[in-house]
């Protein structure tokens, strides 16, 4: 363990406990603020810490900027500018509670921002702008999250890339609304199976809401097609859809039941009549 100099932005250093590579550790109850991290400088947030990273600028070559390790812990980051040279800028394990507020997670090589499975918090009024893959990269599976009022731009992959695994099946409890999405080089929004394996029936569709987003210029469309979204539509216009969809399916089962039931009468009254075809034109000649 050794000190490493963490410059505050008035530029009056103090000292932080990190590891020999350069990783400072963040404990329970650590309160970063107003620092500036460069070069060889990463973050690492222990399982269950309480941790408030707020007002600093981190700048760093490490393959992750800032990782949250999997626990129970709240990491709140706001007020910040976020930067990997060579990998990702954010990287929150499962478990977690995370809040990331008023932030530029920006010009990373990865991902801006990448979240495991089973998270909960808020993403609000951030910038996902130039990263080398998608500004945000989320496993659906358990989360808990509302993603609104952020900017995802000229990413090099899609906006927010949304995961299904077979490891976690639960859906998950997703909002995302009044976000824009413009000139990423995939999607708007992506819905992938890295795996190649389907989820289960109407997954997407249950853990996913949209509400009056934006969209502009996506390189391969607004939304992938495995979403099951039409477009950017809202909750409201969702809910018709599966209402009408619903209504047709019923209308075509009875359809089917009525023919069914026209087709027994009819063949009911071919046997009658064959059965009883000597008697029957007896009575035709009477």
């Amino acid at each position: 363990m050794k000190k490493c100099w963490v410059f505050f932005l008035f530029f009056l250093p103090i000292a932080v406990n990190a590891s020999d590579n350069g990783i400072i550790q963040l404990k329970d109850g650590d309160f970063l603020k107003d620092a500036v991290l460069s070069g060889s400088s990463g973050i690492v947030i222990e399982g269950d810490a309480n941790v408030t990273i707020k007002n600093c600028i981190i700048n760093t070559n490490k393959k992750i900027a800032v990782e949250a390790l999997p626990g129970s812990g709240t990491v709140t980051i706001s007020d910040s500018q976020i930067t990997s040279q060579a990998g990702k800028g954010l990287y929150i394990q499962p478990g977690r509670t995370v809040n990331i507020y008023n932030s530029n997670i920006s010009h990373c090589q990865e991902e801006g921002l990448d979240v495991r499975n089973a998270i909960s918090g808020f993403i609000t009024n951030n910038k996902f702008e130039n990263n080398g893959e998608s500004g945000i990269e989320l496993i659906v599976g358990k989360t808990n999250l509302e993603i609104n009022k952020n900017v995802f731009s000229g990413n090099g992959a899609s906006g927010l890339a949304l995961q299904f695994y077979t490891f976690t099946r639960d859906e998950g409890k997703i909002k995302l609304f009044q976000n824009g999405f413009e000139k990423n080089q995939k999607y708007g929004i992506d819905c992938s199976i890295p795996e190649g394996k389907q989820p289960p029936d109407y997954y997407w569709y249950e853990s996913i809401k949209l509400t009056d987003n934006k969209f502009s210029q996506n390189v391969l469309g607004n939304i992938e097609k495995d979403c099951n979204y039409p477009g950017p539509v809202d909750e409201k216009d969702r809910e018709i859809a599966k209402k009408t969809a619903t209504e047709f399916e019923n209308a075509n089962i009875g359809l089917q039941a009525k023919e069914s039931s026209s087709w027994e009468i009819i063949k009911k009254i071919w046997e009658f009549l064959t059965r009883n075809f000597d008697k029957t034109l007896q009575n035709l000649l009477l």
